[in-house]
Formats: structure tokens, sequence, C-alpha cells
């Protein structure tokens, strides 16, 4: 009862972000074929990719079937499900720049299978979420290929912004390389750079392989991220502290 619970309530949420994304479905089609490919609730809505063709589409569950063939499952965000399903298209738009990645929606009108083994055929979508920190800041950058964006979130002063990265960036954080982009969304503009070096905020924390800058609204921030290091071991660079001490 408690699966079904945070079934039903993740779907009300997810439709209610649907909306406000300001999505327009007109056009609607049946001219989609069986779908199959992996299938993700994320922070913002549920995203398909169609390990085939490699298209990325939005989907829209009014009639609850995903829902339903989730069954006692527990829904966990960003981790993606491998799903055959019929569904009707329509276009899809959106005032957010981070949307304008899926070009169209699905309305599910069926689910014939859903399995958490994915197949070798979509290992290609398959890609960590790689996380930044500055405590001192209370902020969190984080790159979620299945959202797909870099999100931004300080809560002390309440953001929570996505900004777009395209797929072949999001190939060279998930493999640790080095990274430099600029980034537009929500009127604003971020510049991101990553480094592969150990990084720590302070002598006493764990170890990170990766040092990030961000440059927001004029100020630039450190970060530490990437992968966790066990005594300075399998990581490039120099130990940096990235806080004045």
């Amino acid at each position: 009862m408690k699966s079904l619970i945070s079934i039903a309530v993740a779907t009300a949420l997810i439709l209610v972000s649907l909306i406000l994304n300001s999505c327009a479905t007109n056009g609607e089609s049946d001219d989609g074929a069986p779908f199959k490919g992996l299938l993700t609730i994320t922070s913002s809505g549920i995203t398909y990719i169609d390990c085939q063709d490699n298209t990325r589409y939005r989907i829209l569950d009014g009639q609850h079937k995903v829902g339903d063939a989730m069954g006692e499952r527990v829904i966990t965000l960003n981790e993606p499900v491998y799903i055959e399903m019929d569904g009707s298209l329509s276009e899809f738009d959106s005032n957010l720049e981070f949307e304008q990645q899926f070009s169209k929606m699905i309305n599910v009108t069926e689910v014939s299978h859903i399995d958490d083994e994915l197949p070798s055929s979509c290992d290609h979508h398959v890609k960590p979420i790689v996380s930044f920190e500055n405590p001192m800041e209370r902020m969190t950058i984080e790159f979620n290929y299945f959202v797909p964006a870099v999100i931004l979130q300080k809560p002390l002063y309440g953001w929570l912004m996505y900004f777009p990265l395209p797929d072949e960036k999001f190939k060279k954080v998930s493999q640790g390389e080095s990274l430099e982009v600029i980034s537009s969304s929500h009127g604003e503009e971020i510049e991101l750079r990553i480094e592969k070096m150990i990084c720590a905020t302070d002598e006493d924390s764990d170890l990170w392989s990766h040092h990030l800058e961000i440059v927001f609204r004029g100020d630039a921030y450190p970060a530490c991220g990437g992968i966790k290091v066990e005594d300075g071991d399998g990581a490039e660079g120099i130990l940096l502290s990235a806080y004045p001490q």
C-alpha cells in the first residue's frame, strides 16, 4: 500500500510539473509504433530515451499506465527502467531551455513490458550522475543526464535552476574529463570549468577526484566532486584545498 501511495504521489507531482512547464500537446497522432527504451522519473518529470534512434521524449501518463505497470516497485528518482509501450505522439514545447532537448511527448496508452534489467542496446545511455558540492555556500551542482541538465541548487537563497547540457558534454563529465562550458537558462548564465585534480574542502574532509569552478551572477564559486578518492590514489593532479584556510 505504501508503494502504491508513493506511485500516486510521484505521478501527481510529475503531472503538475508538466503543466507548470507550459507543455503544448497539440497535433496529437497515433503514429507511435511500440516504443522500446529507457524510462526515468526525474525531478522535472518523466523522460524517455529511445535506445535505437537516441531520441528524447517527455512522458504523459494521464491514463496511469506507467504507474500501474510499476506495480510494487519502489520509485527511485533518476534510475532508469527498460520499458516497452504504446502511445500517441504530440509536439512538446516549453519555455525552459533545458526542456527544449525534448522534441515530442508520448501519451502512454499501453505498457506491455517493464524491467529493472537494462538491455545492452541501452548501455550507451546509462551515465552516472556526477555531483559537486560547496559546503561553505551550501551549494550543489549536479550533472544529471536523464533530466537532462546541470542542476544548480542553493536552498539558502532559493536557487533551483536547470541549465541545458548537450549529450557530448555529459559524456565528458561521466568519463571524468576536463570540461569548460557556458550554459543559459531562466534568463541566467553559468560558466563551468572542471579539472581533474584531487580536491578537498578542508584538511579533514573527504578527497574527491575533480575540482569545479562555477561563475554565476558575477561571482566565482569552487566545488569538489566527481569520484571519491581513497588516500589520494587513482587521481591525477595536485592536492587542492578548494577554500582558503
